[in-house]
Order: structure tokens, then C-alpha cells, then sequence
């Protein structure tokens, strides 16, 4: 059953920053671009990804591992809870704010293949092969 509030969105996660809250938990706060046809029309999310020891769930430390070494974003898919706020501009007029409390958060391969590294691999460049030194029954067509 899906709450009111339970939003599933696609984009592009960038601005991540990873933060101990004053409990000692850790949290990771970002920004979600979801693109609307042209720059000026996107529509931007802050996305929040809680730590739960209480699921024994490390999902916060997982997503802020996702951005290690130069990677400024990532296009994901974010399940969570929909927050909207509101606050003044400078200029005095209203404006809203909408937060996404993540519950789940997955890689989209809608940009390409996503590979999965085991053991503190390091990312190796993919090499290309000429055909007749590939294998019968290797290739995957």
C-alpha cells in the first residue's frame, strides 16, 4: 500500500554532502534534477538519505560511497516520502520547497550500463576486442 505522501522520482542526484546529525547517526543531504525539456523548466528536489540502525540499513553511507573519487552525479531512482515547506525569498515573496526523505535509492542505466565493483575494486577501463578473437558462444548475440 503506498502512502499519500510516497513519491517514486527519476533524475539526476548531484550536490551530495555526507553529515553526522547531534544524535551521531549519519545522514546524506543532496540535490535531485529532474529534467523537464529545457534547463529553465527543471525541476529540483533536496533529497535526504538517513542511516537505520533500527533496520540495521547503512543506506546513507552507501550513497554518499556512490560519489568517492570525482563523481559529481549519478542518475538514480529515489522511492521515499514527499515533504513540501515554505519560506520567504529575499524579495518577500513565497516560495516552496520540496524534500524527498528517501527510502530507497538505485542507480538508473537510463544514460548507460552501471557495472558493480566487490571488495574495494578499483574501476578498470573497459577494453575492446577485435571479433575473431572472441570466443563462440562469449559474445552476447
Amino acid at each position: 500500500m503506498a502512502f499519500p505522501n510516497e513519491v517514486v522520482l527519476s533524475g539526476t542526484l548531484c550536490n551530495i554532502e555526507y553529515k553526522q546529525a547531534n544524535s551521531g547517526n549519519f545522514f546524506t543531504k543532496g540535490a535531485l534534477k529532474i529534467y523537464q525539456g529545457s534547463d529553465k523548466d527543471d525541476a529540483w528536489y533536496d533529497i535526504v538519505v538517513f542511516n537505520n540502525p533500527n533496520r540495521n540499513s547503512n543506506l546513507a553511507d552507501h550513497v554518499a560511497d556512490c560519489f568517492e573519487v570525482g563523481v559529481k552525479s549519478l542518475p538514480v531512482i529515489v522511492k521515499g516520502k514527499l515533504e513540501q515547506s515554505t519560506y520567504e525569498k529575499k524579495d518577500g515573496t513565497k516560495a516552496k520547497n520540496y524534500t524527498v526523505i528517501a527510502d530507497e535509492v538505485a542507480v538508473s542505466t537510463v544514460f548507460g550500463a552501471v557495472g558493480i565493483l566487490k571488495n574495494n575494486q578499483q574501476p578498470t577501463q573497459p577494453q575492446a576486442r577485435p571479433v575473431e578473437e572472441i570466443a563462440e558462444g562469449e559474445a552476447p548475440f
